[in-house]
């Protein structure tokens, strides 16, 4: 599940633009984006 970058909202919804929106604080993300505060282990 996608979560907000901005406030931590769990239910953001998609622009025609591709990007998403969260219902919370209004905050406009890309899915991208949405992955930026994730650390991925290194093999």
């Amino acid at each position: 599940m996608k979560r907000c970058p901005q406030c931590g909202g769990s239910r953001p919804y998609r622009l025609s633009d591709g990007r998403l929106k969260c219902r919370s604080c209004r905050g406009r993300f890309s899915w991208t984006s949405a992955w930026d505060s994730v650390r991925l282990p290194v093999a």
